[in-house]
């Protein structure tokens, strides 16, 4: 099983597990040399966590055992020796976050959509931070390699 995978996705499992870092390091172990490791996960830092707070979608606790900084990321990649980091840009997913995390903020379930009146959104000025700064970004996406 060690050294037999060239590419393991992780698209929002991260946050799942009770340790992070070993796990980052189990899975180093699966790849081959240069494979690659894609990630997917809440961004402690988002503009909705700022907006919202325990309300935060991203939080959703208590699911989510850990909600990671990019900066937080790096740090735990560069203890399991992987290379070439490199945050993706994705499609901008505030408003459809927000809107989850203000229905809850009002006692409703963040997928019931017919409650959409009265919902507190994030400001212009926040909308184009979120864009214009990848790390305040609801989600950290990245792709790593195994030296």
């Amino acid at each position: 099983m060690k050294g037999s995978f060239d590419v393991i996705t992780l698209s929002h499992v991260l946050e799942h597990v009770p340790d992070p870092g070993t796990t980052l390091m189990q899975l180093r172990e699966l790849l081959r040399g240069g494979g690659h490791l894609y990630i997917d996960t809440p961004n402690i830092d988002a503009i909705g966590h700022e907006v919202y707070g325990r309300y935060w979608q991203g939080l959703d606790v208590p699911r989510h055992l850990s909600v990671l900084s990019q900066r937080a990321l790096v740090d735990l990649l560069g203890k399991t020796e992987m290379t070439n980091i490199s945050f993706l840009t994705r499609a901008n997913v505030l408003l459809e976050i927000a809107r989850k995390s203000a229905r809850m903020k009002l006692g409703f379930s963040p997928y019931d959509e017919k409650v959409n009146q009265g919902l507190m959104l994030p400001s212009a000025w926040q909308r184009r931070r979120s864009r214009l700064s990848p790390d305040r970004a609801e989600f950290s996406t990245l792709v790593c390699r195994k030296a």
